[in-house]
């Protein structure tokens, strides 16, 4: 079944101008395609010295040999147009590739920029010479070494840059080549290395980088030396402490020290350094000395010469006789010298309170204080709190204060320090708190000691009677409130009754009174008959 197609107005007239605008592209390329030179096709970019690339001190890619024939190049760089006395305006082209440049047109006015125009040597074409080596594939390049070599115009052959050839200086250093293989150690490389002075020192030819000099675009390359390493390695072995100064001292205590260097090559005595807060000390003394070892002392500090009161490092390093040092013939420590006491006196406080806890459990906060209540500066060793024998380690809640410690049945506080210093009137709280649960409520006896740098130890005991029994609390009828308010409306309103209740009062008195009156009439009576029968009896 045949199928027709029916165009509309519209739609033919579209069809018409794409046509035409395909013959027409097509036309105005092949004419401009007709219009051009004929060339070989490079297969290297002519920036990069392929086919019909300006060449020169640049040389061409490989497989492309610099034939001289006359050769120009307009490239982007500028030359600013100056004024020179007695010529005008002219323009000076930068340097190229080593090559001379020429402004494209005559300056018109100062500062105009104008193209510059290269004349260089020759030009790239293809190399299909069967005999001699070609620029790039030449075996010999290699060999060109820093600083002073470029590859010569045969491309296989180093010769040096001095200016003869169109390069002058040395090219950069800006690479670095590979490590020494494994088993040998680096002498250095080509640009510095110590080679001159170390016949195992060799050149790794398959070890380097390669640098292109700044205006000949040579290559050079910086080449890696190596020798094999050494089977080992002399370290200094170490030393000790054998009187060490350490914490705190009495202002005019004696401090000495004494250290132990020890090395299988001996110890360089002159080597050895003592610092004292940095400052190099020079009374160093070296006793016991063996072959191997030496002791090295000093006194830091006698009762007639006192170091000043203060924090203090003591620095000790030296060298074996092989000229080793580091971290393992050095030593350090820091002490301090505490101020002078005068007359301190001593008083401590142990406080403990109870609180009830919601779940019937008991949180005891203990609290003590240590004050000097002397005229001097006082120091205090240490304060152990001694806890009651039937405290647990899981009683002891949140952080104690002023960083004590618990562990076997104490809390105890080490100052050192300004914590163990203190000033007259001085006052210093240390606090705990203990959860004592339910089921061990009873009473808690805790004694904190105290121990001064000098003087004797002084402490405080406190007894606290855990059971979180509670007042009897006046609880009843009249406790709420609005009963209160109730009783109060009750009483307020009998109090207008009062006085009929008085009047009531009254006469049950009287008729009371009366009964009463009765009763003895009575009695009395009976006393009299009674006794009327008795006489007639008689």
């Amino acid at each position: 079944m045949a199928i027709r197609l029916k165009l509309t107005k519209k739609l033919k007239i579209i069809i018409i101008i794409i046509f035409v605008l395909i013959l027409g592209g097509s036309g105005a390329y092949l004419l401009w395609r007709t219009n051009q030179p004929d060339t070989v096709a490079p297969t290297d970019s002519e920036a990069t010295g392929g086919a019909g690339a300006c060449c020169g001190p640049a040389g061409c890619v490989a497989g492309w040999k610099c034939v001289p024939t006359a050769c120009s190049e307009t490239i982007a760089d500028k030359a600013t147009c100056v004024y020179e006395p007695g010529e005008g305006l002219s323009a000076t082209c930068p340097a190229y590739k080593g090559a001379t440049g020429v402004p494209t047109k005559n300056c018109v006015s100062l500062g105009e920029k104008v193209s510059c125009k290269y004349n260089i040597a020759g030009t790239c074409v293809e190399d299909d010479s069967e005999e001699g080596p070609v620029e790039g594939t030449c075996p010999n390049k290699d060999t060109c070494e820093w600083p002073n070599t470029l590859m010569s115009s045969d491309g296989c052959a180093c010769e040096p840059c001095d200016g003869s050839n169109g390069c002058s200086g040395k090219p950069p250093t800006s690479c670095t080549p590979p490590s020494c293989p494994a088993g040998y150690q680096s002498c250095g490389t080509s640009v510095s290395n110590d080679s001159d002075t170390d016949s195992e020192c060799d050149k790794q030819t398959t070890k380097k980088c390669t640098v292109y000099h700044p205006d000949c675009n040579n290559p050079s390359n910086i080449f890696r030396y190596c020798k094999p390493a050494t089977s080992s390695t002399n370290v200094c072995d170490g030393g000790e402490w054998l009187t060490k100064p350490t914490g705190s001292y009495k202002y005019c205590d004696p401090i000495t020290y004494t250290a132990k260097a020890k090395d299988s090559d001996g110890i360089d005595k002159t080597s050895v350094i003592a610092k004292l807060n940095n400052t190099a000390r020079s009374s160093v003394s070296f006793i016991n000395e063996t072959t191997t070892t030496v002791d090295i002392s000093e006194s830091l500090s006698t009762t007639t010469n006192c170091l000043p009161i203060g924090t203090y490092t003591l620095n000790l390093s030296w060298k074996d006789k092989k000229g080793a040092s580091g971290t393992q013939c050095a030593l350090t420590t820091t002490f301090s010298i505490l101020a002078e006491e005068q007359n301190p006196s001593w008083t401590i406080t142990k406080t403990g309170v109870e609180q009830c806890l919601e779940d019937g459990d008991a949180q005891v906060i203990y609290t003590i204080k240590i004050k000097n209540i002397g005229t001097g500066t006082g120091s205090i060793d240490k304060i152990v709190d001694a806890l009651d024998s039937k405290v647990l380690a899981s009683y002891i809640t949140g952080t104690i204060s002023q960083g004590g410690l618990f562990g076997s049945g104490n809390i105890t506080w080490e100052l050192e320090g300004a914590e163990e210093t203190f000033a007259a009137d001085q006052e210093k709280i240390y606090t705990y708190t203990l959860i004592i649960p339910k089921t061990a409520f009873g009473k808690y006896t805790n004694t904190a000691t105290a121990y001064p740098t000098t003087g004797e130890n002084f402490f405080d005991s406190v007894e606290v009677t855990v059971d979180c029994i509670q007042d009897i609390p006046q609880t009843g009828l009249f406790d709420s409130t609005i009963i209160k308010i109730v009783a109060g409306i009750v009483l307020l309103l009998l109090g207008f009754n009062l006085q009929k209740v008085d009047t009531g009062f009254k006469r049950m008195e009287n008729s009371l009174n009366k009964l009463s009156i009765s009763i003895q009439d009575t009695q009395s009576e009976r006393r009299k008959r009674n006794f009327e029968k008795k006489i007639v009896k008689k």
